[in-house]
């Protein structure tokens, strides 16, 4: 209930402040669920993902911000999981795994941190190791201007114009697992979330 609330809001503030468009949605079966992945430039992705998904998912989150009742009682009603220095641990994957196995899909940032700067970084495993897990292939999500609208150190969102371009599905044959596979798989969605950035952004 809150999380639709807060998907509502999202929706209504950035169409509005942020003229948020979002291309791709074709890409998604309304039956199924999936691991979104996404660049992370900016504390306002999760909003994004939030708005421009039409998913109920759950979403990992450091684990620094669930200290306090109010804001972590507020993180778990989004379906927020913590994890701490932005590091998926064993318990943390066992949770999201059960989640995900229950219909929910799942929002996660394998930088594991916000970029400094602007440029795609290096890929965790977490979200190869849940595809492998749950045979649920991954999306890959470019989203452009984040950094602009919510710069680090800044508290107001400013009004640049946001745009989310979600990709096709990326297969891969989940019934072998090993660690060579999982990292294989890592660069390949990795790879695929540069190329939709790229072709935006073909000089940078």
């Amino acid at each position: 209930m809150i999380y639709l609330l807060l998907r509502y809001i999202s929706i209504i503030f950035l169409s509005v402040y942020n003229r948020l468009s979002v291309t791709g949605s074709k890409n998604l079966e309304e039956s199924k669920q999936y691991i979104f992945i996404a660049n992370h430039f900016s504390f306002f992705d999760l909003f994004i993902m939030i708005a421009a998904i039409n998913k109920p998912a759950i979403i990992p989150i450091k684990s620094d911000f669930f200290n306090g009742f109010p804001m972590r009682n507020f993180l778990l009603l989004i379906n927020g999981i913590p994890v701490k220095n932005n590091r998926i641990s064993s318990k943390s994957i066992n949770s999201i795994i059960h989640e995900v196995k229950n219909g929910k899909s799942l929002f996660i940032a394998p930088e594991g941190r916000i970029s400094k700067d602007g440029n795609l970084q290096e890929f965790r495993d977490g979200a190869s190791l849940i595809a492998f897990k749950t045979g649920i292939p991954v999306i890959p999500v470019a989203i452009f201007n984040a950094s602009k609208v919510l710069p680090p150190g800044s508290i107001l969102p400013r009004p640049y114009r946001i745009r989310v371009k979600i990709g096709n599905p990326v297969a891969a044959n989940f019934s072998v697992t090993n660690r060579k596979r999982i990292r294989e798989y890592t660069e390949i969605i990795r790879n695929s979330l540069y190329l939709l950035l790229e072709k935006e952004y073909p000089n940078k």
